[in-house]
């Protein structure tokens, strides 16, 4: 999984919410792109990108990661309302959008559904009413 995101709390927060999955944080997405152009031979199953940041936005950055990494998923998710949804989502660019904030389920749900090989246990704390998703893939 490649995270990127310029909001540290928050890629943290989706780090562990993937917690027992490879998952690789980024800043943004010009350093994604640079660290996926020299390891091209990492096989990428879900990208993870917040829409708005410094430079590159995530509907840019994903199309370009797709360009090298065909067979990823891309979930781009933002705080705030982006006008050009509908013509980024024509271009198929992303596979789904989370508004943030957003539940840990719905989270999940997004997870499962763009990755059905992968079985996804949800575990909330009654202890102090957190809660984590957990993806195990299968071989």
């Amino acid at each position: 999984v490649l995270l990127v995101d310029d909001e540290p709390s928050f890629r943290s927060m989706i780090a562990d919410m993937l917690e027992g999955n490879k998952v690789l944080q980024f800043v943004s997405g010009e350093e994604a792109i640079a660290w996926l152009k020299k390891n091209p031979e990492v096989k990428v199953d879900l990208v993870i990108s917040d829409y708005n940041m410094p430079g590159r936005n995530g509907a840019e950055t994903c199309g370009e990661i797709r360009g090298l990494a065909p067979q990823a998923k891309f979930i781009l998710m933002s705080a705030t309302i982006v006008e050009n949804l509908d013509f980024v989502a024509q271009k198929n660019l992303f596979d789904g959008w989370l508004s943030k904030p957003f539940s840990p389920t719905a989270f999940e749900e997004m997870v499962g559904r763009l990755l059905p090989h992968a079985v996804s246990f949800f575990q909330a704390s009654a202890a102090n009413s957190t809660a984590s998703v957990t993806s195990i893939y299968k071989e």
